[in-house]
């Protein structure tokens, strides 16, 4: 009975509609990701190179996949990350990888969420953060930046407590970014929206003291301040490469990557254009007459990551994070609601909806995906399974194979004794051997002529992707079709190079 008063003032406080709204949001969100696939592209060589890294106890320092730049220096900057997705996948393979993808990117938002307190502002902040989901709903592939929707969750969550008033929480970002260094390359994003809201409270303590008006302890406040932004950009040095190295992936943009969605211009007549629009139209017409209440570091924030995305449609998903707050910061104030003191039988009803949502992500888990009637599988159609195996089992540990470098990416699991040709890794291929990956793809013009120069033994031929390529091979008498289904062809030299 001494618990009953209790157990009321938690149901008042965390069963009322605000948090309803906050629960179905994330929750739901939860949901949707677990029923994401994992696309061919980038997933299988990160799961590869942690293999590699658990097996050696090192990180690789010389390429390992292609023959085509064999011998030269490799970067492995997530590693950190190729290492948890082995032993996730080693744990509960594919399932547990969705899984752990979708606990990554929900607990992001979830943390930003909690910034705007869901107790009493659960509903504004839900509709931010649903804003701010559909924004960077584009860019939910299966790889490594799943742990950057975490740590870019966590880094918003420190800088608000701060902002708030809780100044020892963001100590907690010299270790974050010691990790995220090691985890993907949206680190140096962090750390320059670290940089502008440190310089922000430095320069608030400079205007207060030119006015006379800056205490003692604002003082020490912003001297801790400043001091956890250089500790934590010294902790980006808690890495194994050079500073140079660490950012080299991220600067380099060679010709493929021009013809690569993601990385394109972003365009208003594309979904993800659509979104970003909007959500500028709702931002602006909210902040009219009520831009005081944004602070400067978070107005200079959205205007360096819009501009960003519409550079690299990519870097939407970080100006859809960032928009969170102040979007949310918007809405509270426009709704102008309070917390209502809810009637049990409204809370009753609360409790069932949030238990609803907890029990449908589970048991709509990847785990239980087969179970379900009209369930998608885990993997895509993209993902050349059965033709990997077949070449595995056709090519000679010698080989030198070309191959469709979406394809490429599962071979190098699925077979990873073969050398390729390119893959999606992008940036450590030279221009030069984009174009000449591109006019064997096209079957143009030069076609057996580069084939030779490149000494290429066996073709691994997307059927969609690359029927001119097929078409040539099949044309051609010194290649031999030694496989084919729906998804790719496999060829075969017959007669030496020239």
């Amino acid at each position: 009975m001494s618990h009953t008063p209790r157990l009321r003032r938690t149901s008042r406080r965390y069963l009322t509609i605000d948090v309803v709204w906050a629960v179905v949001v994330i929750g739901g969100l939860f949901l949707v990701l677990q029923q994401q696939q994992i696309q061919p592209n980038d997933f299988w060589w990160h799961l590869r190179l942690g293999e590699l890294i658990v097996e050696s106890r090192a990180i690789p320092s010389v390429e390992p996949f292609a023959f085509t730049i064999a011998g030269e220096r490799w970067v492995d900057q997530p590693w950190l990350a190729q290492v948890v997705l082995h032993a996730t996948y080693e744990t509960g393979g594919t399932s547990a990888i969705l899984l752990l993808h979708a606990a990554s990117i929900a607990t992001g938002y979830a943390l930003i969420l909690l910034t705007v307190r869901p107790q009493r502002f659960g509903r504004a902040g839900a509709i931010a953060v649903l804003v701010g989901v559909l924004v960077g709903s584009m860019n939910w592939a299966v790889r490594p930046q799943m742990f950057s929707f975490l740590l870019f969750g966590a880094l918003i969550y420190l800088i608000e407590s701060h902002r708030h008033g809780d100044r020892r929480r963001l100590w907690l970002a010299v270790p974050l970014f010691a990790v995220w260094a090691n985890t993907h390359g949206v680190f140096s994003y962090g750390i320059a929206v670290l940089g502008v809201y440190v310089t922000s409270q430095l320069v608030r303590a400079a205007l207060d003291a030119r006015r006379g008006t800056l205490a003692p302890d604002d003082v020490r406040q912003a001297a801790t301040t400043a001091a956890i932004g250089l500790l934590s950009l010294v902790a980006l040095a808690a890495t194994p490469f050079t500073p140079l190295e660490l950012i080299e992936p991220q600067l380099s943009q060679s010709a493929i990557t021009q013809h690569l969605g993601e990385w394109q211009r972003l365009s208003l007549t594309t979904r993800d254009g659509a979104f970003v629009l909007a959500s500028v139209v709702a931002f602006a017409a909210l902040a009219w007459r009520r831009a005081r209440l944004i602070t400067p570091d978070q107005w200079l924030l959205l205007a360096l990551s819009l501009l960003l995305t519409l550079y690299i449609r990519r870097a939407a998903v970080w100006y859809g994070m960032l928009l969170i707050v102040p979007l949310a910061t918007l809405i509270a104030d426009h709704l102008r609601y309070r917390q209502s003191s809810d009637e049990a039988g409204n809370r009753r009803l609360n409790a069932v909806l949030i238990a609803t949502v907890v029990v449908a992500a589970v048991a709509m888990s990847p785990a239980m995906r087969d179970a379900l009637p009209r369930s998608a599988p885990l993997l895509t159609e993209r993902t050349p399974v059965a033709a990997s195996a077949a070449l595995c089992e056709i090519a000679p540990s010698d080989a030198r194979v070309y191959q469709d470098f979406v394809f490429a990416s599962y071979q190098i699991w699925a077979c990873p004794r073969l050398m390729g040709f390119a893959d999606t890794r992008l940036y450590p291929f030279p221009d030069e051997l984009w174009d000449d990956y591109r006019l064997i793809a096209r079957g143009g013009e030069g076609w057996s002529e580069t084939l030779d120069r490149y000494a290429v033994t066996h073709l691994l031929l997307s059927a969609q992707a690359q029927p001119l390529a097929v078409e040539r091979a099949r044309a051609e008498p010194c290649w031999n079709s030694v496989y084919r289904d729906t998804r790719a062809e496999i060829f075969e030299r017959s007669c030496p190079p020239g």
